[in-house]
């Protein structure tokens, strides 16, 4: 497992078509807008976020995980009061990568 450090508004890509946005850190959970394939249930964050319309938004606590398709999953780590930690498995040749 990599585990990444990312606070809101960062976000990571794992491969050519996965996107994991920090959109609210809370005490305790996160949500996290995820562009993938459109296999995730969708939950819609309040007008006051930036999120565009077509991402769809996951609510995560800390050890509570995401699965995206059959080899990518998102584990919340820790969650801090600006900042959480990620964990990502997925297969080696796929390399999660941060997005500034």
């Amino acid at each position: 497992m990599l585990v990444l450090t990312r606070t809101i508004n960062e976000a990571l890509s794992i491969g050519h078509d996965v996107s994991v946005l920090v959109a609210r850190i809370a005490s305790e959970s996160v949500d996290l807008a995820i562009t993938a394939p459109a296999n995730l249930p969708r939950r819609i964050l309040p007008k006051e976020t930036s999120i565009p319309a077509d991402q769809e938004v996951i609510s995560l606590g800390v050890n509570e995980s995401l699965q995206i398709g059959e080899t990518i999953r998102i584990t919340v780590v820790v969650i801090h009061s600006d900042w959480v930690r990620l964990g990502i498995e997925c297969p080696r040749d796929i390399m999660p990568r941060r997005i500034d």
